[in-house]
């Protein structure tokens, strides 16, 4: 099996960008490896991976949409804490 570590990846869950390297928290399944910005992002992946492999992560909308917005442009880019 093949490890290929990008510089960054997405967290099938909660879609934060972050870095596998520093993640720290990994999971495996059917051969491919996937990243989590915490222990709760990983703990739901592990109940139902099915739910999370192959599903576009949507854009949030709402009011939430909007906050996540401000929080991007506040941080530069970098998401806060997940959990």
């Amino acid at each position: 099996m093949g490890w290929s570590l990008r510089r960054h990846t997405t967290d099938p869950v909660c879609g934060k960008r972050i870095d596998p390297v520093k993640s720290g928290i990994a999971a495996v399944h059917r051969g491919r490896a996937f990243f989590f910005c915490s222990s709760d992002c990983w703990a739901a992946f592990q109940s139902a991976p099915s739910r999370y492999i192959g599903a576009p992560i949507a854009a949030p909308k709402g009011w939430w949409g909007r906050y996540v917005k401000r929080v991007t442009k506040s941080t530069g880019g970098k998401p806060p804490c997940c959990h």
